[in-house]
C-alpha cells in the first residue's frame, strides 16, 4: 500500500504545484539509521513531499490526537505513522506518556531505519520557525545511547517553504541539508545529557533557518511579501546569484527578508518609512481593484499580442477541457471546506480530494466515451486529452482574468487618470528607495565579508 501511494503522491504533487524546487538531493543518505527532521508550515502536506523524494520507506511521527478513531489508527499505520502525544492531546489531569513511542523509535533505529519528525510540533501557515521541541535530539541521543553510539544515526534537517501554501499551481522549495552526526555528541552525552539534548536542538534550528525563509512577525512577513511582488523579479534580473534557476529564486527571497530584519534593527526609522510607503501603494492598489503584476505586464507588448491570439485560438479547447473537468476540480475545494475548516489543513485536503475527483470522473467518462465509440484508439485520444484540455482551461482561465484586468487598468488609465498618475509616481518613488536600500545593504555584506 505504501510503494503505491507513494506512486500516486508523486504524480499529484506533478500536477498540484506549478513547480517544486528541489536542493541537497545528494546529502540524503541512502540507508539508516535517519530522522528526518523538518519544518511545518503546511499540515500532512509536508510528509508527502519529502517522502517522495527519499527512496527508502519512511515511518512518520504524527500527532497522536489523530489516533482516536480504532479505523483512523489503523489505516495511519498503514501508512508507516505511529502516534507522538502532546499535553493537548490527553484528557485533564492524565500525564503525557510518549515512553512507548520513544522505545518504538529506538528499535526502529537500531533496525536502520528511517523516521520524519516535526519538531515544531504544530503546522502553521507562516513563514517563521516555531521554537523546537526537544524529542528529536531525544530520540537521536537515545538510540545511540542504548547502543553504546555505535549505531551511526544521523538528523537530515529538510527546510520547506511554500510561495502560497493554500492554493493549487503554487510553488514549493525543498531543501535536504548537510546531516548532523548523532555520533559526534558522545562525550558531551556522556558529561550532561540534558545539556547534549539542548545543544543537538539548537544545532537543527539553526541547520533549518539556514534552510527555510523566515520572518519575524505577520507585520514582516507581509513587507517581505510585498517587496517580492514590487521587486523579487528585477532582483533576480540585476544580480546573478545563481545558475540555478530554483536557488536563486530561494536565496532571493531570503535575501529580502534578512534585508528587511537588518533595516528593522539597524534602521528603524528608515524601515518604518519603507513599510509604510508600500503600504500606502498597496492599499491604492487595492482601492482601485488593481494588482501589481497588471501593471509590470502591461509594458509587455509581446505578452499583450500573444495573450490576445490564445485567448482567440484557444477559446474551442477552453469550452471542451471547461466541460469535462468543472466538476472534479471544483469539488475538491468544496469537499476540503466541509472536512476542515483549518486552513493548514485546506492544500493536502484539496489535492488527495482532487485524486479520488479526476480519477472517479475520468473512468466514468472514459467508460461513457467508449459505450458510445467502442474503438480502441479514438478512446485513448479521449482519455489523453481529459488532462490535457483540463490544464489548458485553467491556462485560459488565468489569461482572461489576466486580459480582464489589463483592461481595467486601462480603463481606469482614461476614468481616474490623476490617481493612476499618482500611483504610478509613488510606484517609481518605492523603486528609488528600494534600489537605495539594496545598495547599501549590499555594500554592508560586503565589508562584513
Amino acid at each position: 500500500m505504501y510503494f503505491l501511494l507513494k506512486l500516486i503522491a508523486r504524480l499529484a504533487l506533478r500536477v498540484f504545484f506549478r513547480k517544486i524546487h528541489v536542493q541537497g538531493l545528494t546529502e540524503i543518505p541512502v540507508n539508516g539509521p535517519l530522522l528526518v527532521a523538518a519544518n511545518h508550515p503546511n499540515t500532512f502536506m509536508d510528509p508527502i513531499l519529502i517522502a517522495v523524494y527519499l527512496k527508502q520507506d519512511i515511518y512518520f511521527l504524527a500527532n497522536g490526537s489523530i489516533f482516536k478513531n480504532p479505523v483512523v489508527a489503523w489505516f495511519l499505520k498503514k501508512l508507516h505513522m505511529i502516534p507522538i502525544y502532546r499535553k493537548k492531546d490527553v484528557g485533564a489531569g492524565e500525564k503525557v506518556n510518549n515512553s512507548a513511542t520513544f522505545s518504538k523509535c529506538f528499535e526502529f533505529l537500531r533496525k536502520k531505519g528511517t523516521l520524519l519528525i516535526f519538531p515544531e510540533g504544530t503546522s502553521e501557515h507562516e513563514r517563521r520557525l516555531r521554537p523546537l521541541k526537544t524529542g528529536t535530539a531525544r530520540i537521536a541521543l537515545g538510540a545511540e545511547a542504548s547502543a553504546n553510539f555505535e549505531l551511526g544515526v544521523k538528523i537530515l534537517p529538510v527546510g520547506l517553504t511554500y510561495t502560497d501554501p493554500k492554493h493549487f499551481q503554487s510553488e514549493v522549495f525543498v531543501h535536504f541539508a548537510t546531516p548532523i552526526d548523532v555520533q559526534s555528541y558522545k562525550e558531551h552525552y556522556q558529561q550532561d545529557e540534558f545539556a547534549t539534548v539542548d545543544a543537538l536542538t539548537e544545532d537543527l534550528r539553526q541547520r533549518l533557518e539556514h534552510h527555510t525563509i523566515t520572518t519575524s512577525n505577520e507585520e514582516h512577513d507581509l513587507l517581505v511579501h510585498n517587496i517580492e511582488k514590487l521587486y523579487k523579479n528585477r532582483l533576480i534580473d540585476e544580480l546573478e546569484i545563481s545558475d540555478d534557476p530554483s536557488k536563486e529564486n530561494f536565496l532571493i527571497t531570503k535575501g529580502i527578508a534578512e534585508a528587511v530584519t537588518y533595516y528593522e534593527t539597524n534602521q528603524p526609522q528608515r524601515f518604518l518609512a519603507i513599510r509604510q510607503k508600500i503600504q500606502e501603494y498597496v492599499n491604492l492598489l487595492n482601492k482601485l481593484s488593481l494588482d501589481e503584476e497588471t501593471i509590470t505586464r502591461e509594458n509587455q507588448l509581446v505578452h499583450r499580442l500573444t495573450r490576445g491570439i490564445f485567448l482567440v485560438l484557444g477559446f474551442p479547447i477552453y469550452l471542451y477541457g471547461l466541460i469535462f473537468n468543472y466538476l472534479p476540480y471544483i469539488l475538491p475545494s468544496k469537499i476540503a471546506g466541509w472536512i476542515s475548516k483549518d486552513v493548514t489543513y485546506r492544500a493536502p485536503l484539496m489535492m488527495i480530494t482532487g485524486i479520488i475527483t479526476f480519477t472517479g470522473f475520468y473512468i466514468a467518462e472514459i467508460y461513457y466515451f467508449y459505450q458510445r465509440i467502442p474503438l480502441l484508439w479514438p478512446t485513448i485520444l479521449f482519455a489523453l486529452s481529459l488532462p490535457v484540455s483540463g490544464f489548458i482551461c485553467w491556462y485560459y482561465w488565468l489569461l482572461a482574468e489576466d486580459s480582464y484586468e489589463s483592461w481595467s487598468f486601462r480603463r481606469l488609465s482614461q476614468k481616474r487618470k490623476t490617481q493612476i498618475t499618482h500611483l504610478l509616481t509613488e510606484r517609481k518613488e518605492i523603486f528609488v528607495l528600494l534600489e537605495e536600500a539594496k545598495q547599501e545593504y549590499l555594500g554592508t555584506i560586503k565589508a562584513e565579508s
